[in-house]
């Protein structure tokens, strides 16, 4: 382990440098050692009509956007809610409008906004990875009407040898489902970068040494727990 406070990455797969760069501010280093990637999904039963929405939550869904509008469909039109910038910046690269951006890095708040933003009994189309179920529950419960296509699998990376880091972050329930089925040398603290990661890692405590919970799903959050962690050793 070097001189400086160290943090072993394991994602996320999206937007993976902001979350680098904020281990560095906090005067740490970063070692990237992924645990997760992400695999295209044909999409089955595309939709015949135009919805009133289209979300998309992870930019794992935007080659399906992308492949459909390119083929001249239809439903592809209708205005687009995502969270984060990131998804943002790369739809507007490929010449497609987001009417609403989440800011807040989450589903929840992407479904809280588009809840007080669309007409009651709107229409949304959910672009959506295998595993993920919140935000269609939510969007629901605020009297929208979801219609859901999977268009993408989260499936574990290639794997290597963890290298011995004091902290390990963790960016999904997945994720930590592949660390605690490997042997490892050492017993990490761990932080969780959401509310479901954490539930993972606090099912599986005896492989950490204490599990910690991100103020927000933010780089910048990161950079602070960071900061705490190194204070008050």
């Amino acid at each position: 382990m070097s001189e400086r406070w160290s943090l072993l990455l394991t994602g996320p797969i999206q937007s993976p440098g902001d979350w680098e760069e904020a281990v560095r501010k906090a005067g740490w280093e970063s070692v990237s050692h992924p645990l997760l990637q992400r695999t295209t999904l044909p999409m089955q039963d595309e939709p015949q009509e135009r919805p009133d929405w289209i979300t998309i939550t992870s930019t794992g869904a935007l080659p399906a956007l992308i492949e459909a509008r390119d083929a001249g469909a239809e439903w592809c039109k209708a205005p687009l809610a995502v969270v984060g910038e990131r998804s943002a910046q790369i739809l507007a690269a490929e010449g497609l409008e987001v009417a609403l951006t989440a800011t807040g890095g989450a589903a929840g708040s992407l479904a809280q906004t588009l809840c007080s933003e669309a007409a009651k009994d709107s229409h949304v189309l959910w672009l959506r990875g295998e595993r993920a179920r919140d935000l269609g529950d939510q969007l629901r419960a605020g009297g929208l009407h979801v219609d859901e296509r999977i268009v993408y699998r989260t499936i574990p990376a290639p794997q290597l040898t963890a290298p011995l880091t004091d902290v390990v972050f963790f960016a999904a329930p997945e994720a930590v489902e592949i660390w605690c089925a490997e042997q490892h040398e050492f017993r990490p603290a761990a932080l969780a970068m959401g509310w479901t990661t954490l539930d993972a890692l606090q099912a599986n405590q005896e492989h950490f040494s204490m599990t910690l919970p991100l103020a927000s799903p933010q780089p910048a959050s990161l950079t602070l727990a960071l900061e705490a962690i190194a204070t008050n050793k």
